[in-house]
């Protein structure tokens, strides 16, 4: 190899581990960002002697209240004004800034869509 390629090689490099670190930050971020969520949920449930569920409505209705709930709408609102001011300068371009949107309103739209595909809304 010559210099000029291993100098390209090396910064080739250098790019897959800075994208690689991005990636290890943003996941161990969404873990401790759901682990804040879910820390009230982790609590066991009392069994019952009917269906030895328990209280897994009440958990399950907790988690739907929790991502579709005002703190998640807040949330929500800084997403769509972030990835609006990227793909406005031209850090995010417009197909992903439609992903965004799509998955917000998937998100949001999740239990009214359900409720319409089991026939109970």
């Amino acid at each position: 190899m010559s210099t000029d390629e291993q100098i390209l090689f090396v910064k080739k490099r250098g790019k897959m581990t800075d994208n690689r670190l991005q990636n290890i930050i943003f996941i161990v971020t969404m873990l401790l960002f759901t682990a804040v969520l879910m820390c009230d949920f982790s609590y066991a449930a009392s069994t019952t002697a009917a269906g030895g569920f328990g209280n897994l409505d009440g958990v399950l209705g907790n988690i739907v209240a929790v991502m579709t709930g005002t703190t998640a709408r807040l949330i929500a609102i800084i997403c769509v004004a972030a990835v609006g001011i990227g793909w406005m300068y031209g850090f995010i371009d417009l197909r992903k800034a439609a992903y965004c949107v799509l998955g917000i309103a998937l998100v949001f739209g999740a239990p009214s869509l359900v409720g319409k595909l089991a026939g109970t809304a």
